[in-house]
């Protein structure tokens, strides 16, 4: 239910937030996009997915105090917030982060 609450979601380690900056294509119905924490850097697993190769991205750093934990990753604030640091992001660079799964 967390997931679906209106507001700016957050985490604490900056190779959590990557797999979120980057953009992604369905390329059917079965599109599937998810990240796999349980190892650094985290895996991002696609199915019938495209990474949108071309297009930049951005980490914004933010400040803490109106933001709430709401489970052993993420981090919720329900007003908005300014970034005090942005980071560009370029898909090229994370690749070897990338699993593709096919359907057995």
């Amino acid at each position: 239910m967390a997931d679906n609450e209106h507001g700016v979601y957050a985490v604490s380690e900056r190779e959590l937030a990557i797999p979120f900056a980057i953009s992604y294509r369905p390329l059917g119905d079965g599109a599937v996009f998810s990240v796999e924490t349980s190892e650094r850097p985290p895996r991002i697993v696609l199915k019938d997915t495209e990474v949108d190769w071309d297009q930049v991205g951005y980490v914004y750093k933010v400040r803490s105090e109106t933001f709430e934990q709401i489970d052993s990753e993420q981090w919720l604030s329900r007003v908005p917030v300014k970034p005090v640091e942005t980071e560009e992001i370029k898909p090229e660079s994370y690749r070897n982060w990338i699993v593709y799964k096919s359907e057995r």
